[in-house]
């Protein structure tokens, strides 16, 4: 996995408009499919995103709905 697409991902999350309250699943799966990646195992993926989410400076304060909150 290229840390240039999951930093890419990571971004869309992180600035993705959540008016209609989605879940942490639902945002991750939107975003996937923008990518129209295949033959990825989506699991190893969402692990990497959520960290470098992290690294990026935001928590999770919810997964359902989701919200972040900038730390850093």
């Amino acid at each position: 996995m290229e840390k240039v697409l999951i930093d890419k991902i990571s971004m869309d999350i992180i600035n993705y408009n959540n008016l209609n309250n989605y879940s942490l699943g639902n945002v991750f799966n939107i975003i996937m499919n923008k990518y129209n990646i295949d033959n990825i195992n989506k699991d190893k993926v969402m692990v990497k995103v959520i960290s470098t989410i992290s690294e990026y400076g935001y928590d999770i304060v919810s997964t359902h709905p989701l919200i972040l909150k900038k730390y850093k």
